[in-house]
Order: structure tokens, then C-alpha cells, then sequence
């Protein structure tokens, strides 16, 4: 049997990062909607930031310890309820919850994806695979 390779899991990467991202044009109406100021905007904002920190120094090398396929579905389960804390937004917690799961799945993806696609990539193919995981985290964000 055949395995997708390196392409599969970058374009899988670049999905994931994509996702963390998506609810940003929504937090102008979020802000006219429950009337909160800029300056709380930027606080959400940051939210993300401080997930993605905190991961990354917290959790950075788990995939090394417990395998890339459990870390990427956790990054995966943080992604699926950050986005239900925005489709279900009520209020400004719900809106913080889900930027910190957001950060919580863009960290864990952000180091175990770029692994796993440079792990896919045949021999000779390492540099390729590099950029492909470079192009999947810059693009998708």
C-alpha cells in the first residue's frame, strides 16, 4: 500500500494552520456585536500568541516522546473546539477560550507537522520537504 508522502501531510499542515486563522474577520463583528473596545481586540489577539508560546515551550518536543499521530490528532481536537467556541461565541470568554485553543493547536501542529513532513520525505528529498513544510506553515497562517 502506498502512502500519500510528504505533499499529503504538508498540504494537511497547511489546512491546520489555515484554521487557526479563519476566525479573524469575524472579530470585528464580535467587537460591534457585544461592544467590546479595539484595545480588547488586541487582548484577543494576544490570547493566540501566549497558546502558542506556552506549547511551544511546554510541549514543543512531546511528538518526540509520544509519536506525531497523537500530538497532530490533540492539535487537531484543540483546533475542532476553538472553532466551536467561535461558532457558539457567547461572549468574551468563549472568544479568549477559543484563541487559547487556537494557539494550543497552531503549537502543537507548528513542530509535530513540520516533522512529519520532513520524516515522509524520501531520500534526497529533505530540502524539498523542508520548504514544503515552510511554505505549509507561512501559507496556511
Amino acid at each position: 500500500m502506498s502512502r500519500p508522502g510528504y505533499p499529503a501531510a504538508a498540504a494537511v499542515f497547511a489546512i491546520g494552520m489555515a484554521g487557526t486563522t479563519l476566525p479573524t474577520p469575524l472579530y470585528g463583528l464580535y467587537r460591534e456585536q457585544l461592544g467590546f473596545s479595539e484595545l480588547m481586540v488586541t487582548i484577543v489577539f494576544a490570547v493566540y500568541a501566549l497558546g502558542v508560546i506556552a506549547t511551544l515551550l511546554l510541549a514543543g518536543n512531546v511528538s518526540d516522546e509520544a509519536g506525531r499521530r497523537p500530538v497532530l490528532l490533540a492539535a487537531l481536537g484543540f483546533s475542532a473546539a476553538s472553532a466551536l467556541c467561535f461558532l457558539f461565541e457567547g461572549g468574551l470568554p468563549a472568544l479568549f477560550a477559543g484563541r487559547l485553543l487556537s494557539g494550543f493547536a497552531a503549537g502543537l501542529l507548528s513542530g509535530a507537522a513540520t516533522v512529519t513532513v520532513l520524516e515522509l520525505a524520501p531520500p534526497g528529498r529533505a530540502a524539498r520537504a523542508g520548504l514544503a513544510a515552510t511554505a505549509a506553515n507561512m501559507g496556511g497562517l
